[in-house]
């Protein structure tokens, strides 16, 4: 968990199996790592990217919708 990484994002429902506790989140949050789950990657080909999250500001919760942009970077 010392590689700098700031993020985990997934095209999945969540960052852990269904039948898991909260374990890997916990795990991801204490590390410092925010986990992003559901994203939609379809479509999106091997490169370098900018990515930009845009959470609803939800106070009192632990948790926000957010709108995900993936800005391809050019030559």
């Amino acid at each position: 968990m010392d590689h700098g990484i700031r993020l985990v994002g997934v095209d999945y429902l969540s960052v852990a199996p269904y039948e898991a506790t909260t374990e890997t989140h916990v795990i991801l949050l204490q590390a410092g790592i925010i986990p992003l789950e559901g994203l939609n990657l379809r479509g999106i080909s091997p490169g370098e990217y900018q990515f930009i999250c845009l959470p609803l500001l939800l106070p009192g919760c632990d948790g926000a919708p957010c709108r995900a942009v993936l800005l391809e970077i050019g030559d």
